[in-house]
């Protein structure tokens, strides 16, 4: 099994991992206006208050000032209660804090948020509860190990029914994902949810088609946006934006192929693996988890001296101190590797 894995703690730790599900509370490109001084709005009316609260908000959210951005929202909605962008603003604030307490305030405000067929909304949903779904879970963790408290007779019976409410939450979530991938077609976010909670259902094999899926709509979005650079290039537009998204893309299927390659570890196709390795370098040769991977897969082909050659290249680029587990275990399976060398040496000798 590689070291990083989607279903449990992963001791190699990406330094960009795949984003969680999230909500474009704006088209790309669209421009905010300058906020209007506070003692205008007074002069307002309760339309231009609305926007003006709402591109607060925003710019407050993309600070993660969470505090600043709910209080605008807030100001907004005691103008109008079912304003649909506003609503998902409060949704998100509190699917961002990522409380407990927070993630099931959000789950409410999605559920009955009014515009049921904005695929943000679902998108949205389906984050929630699959964050909901993970403290299920490692709430039943800590009740079976009796690091957690429980009134419930039999902890070990706890336990499941905690386990079983996960299972609902992520079965749910993967629903609502599919519902946004409906509502539009090649969504990011709804095709990162599925390819994620089909892992944690344990249905492997579907997250790996999903995936498919995934690297097929960043490559569609990467025509795009190059054939839109080049336009850019040629009129002289500024191309800061479609240069910043063609990056972002990149990240993204860098993320893909490092899950696909942990799934396609799982059954044992550790060639295909190394191939999917191989492509994410090919985008990225400075990400040190790839070259950890890279080492470790490697080294359970037996092939030991590319596997130090990567798991040396992982340790030029960790910023990790020099005692974090990753680290001694990258120092370990190199003099591992520099022995087993040592035995195939030996051995091609003649005595």
């Amino acid at each position: 099994m590689l070291l990083r894995t989607l279903a449990s703690s992963r001791p190699w730790k990406s330094a960009r991992p795949l984003a969680w599900a999230c909500c474009a509370l704006l088209a790309a490109g669209m421009l905010l206006p300058a906020c209007r001084s506070n003692d205008q709005e007074g002069e307002l009316s309760d339309e231009e208050n609305l926007s003006l609260y709402y591109e607060r908000a925003l710019r407050y959210y993309e600070m993660r000032e969470l505090d600043r951005c709910q209080d605008q929202v807030q100001k907004g909605l005691q103008i109008d209660p079912k304003n649909e962008r506003l609503l998902l603003m409060l949704g998100r604030c509190h699917q961002t804090r990522g409380t407990l307490q927070d993630v099931l305030a959000a789950e409410q405000i999605f559920r009955k948020h009014p515009a049921k067929k904005d695929f943000r909304v679902r998108v949205c949903l389906g984050g929630t509860l699959e964050r909901k779904g993970t403290y299920y879970y490692r709430a039943a963790d800590g009740v079976e190990s009796g690091e957690k408290l429980t009134e419930a007779p039999d902890p070990v019976a706890r336990a499941a029914e905690l386990r079983e409410e996960a299972r609902k939450a992520w079965e749910e979530s993967y629903g609502e994902y599919e519902v946004a991938l409906q509502l539009f077609p090649g969504g990011f976010e709804a095709l990162n949810g599925l390819m994620r909670t089909s892992v944690l259902l344990e249905r492997y094999d579907q997250s790996f088609e999903w995936s498919t899926h995934f690297l097929q709509a960043i490559s569609e979005s990467n025509q795009v946006f190059r054939k839109r650079l080049r336009e850019q290039q040629i009129t002289g537009d500024a191309t800061v934006d479609t240069e910043l998204t063609l990056l972002n893309n990149a990240d993204l299927e860098v993320q893909v192929r490092l899950h696909r390659a942990e799934l396609l570890h799982q059954k044992d196709e550790d060639r295909a693996s190394l191939s999917e390795l191989d492509t994410a370098l090919a985008i990225d040769d400075e990400l040190p988890e790839i070259f950890a991977l890279r080492g470790q897969l490697l080294r359970e082909l037996g092939e030991y001296q590319r596997s130090n050659d990567s798991l040396e290249r992982y340790l030029s680029l960790s910023n990790e101190p020099f005692d974090h587990p990753n680290i001694r275990k990258a120092f370990d399976w190199i003099e591992k590797n520099k022995a087993a060398l040592a035995r195939e040496r030996a051995s091609a000798t003649p005595r």
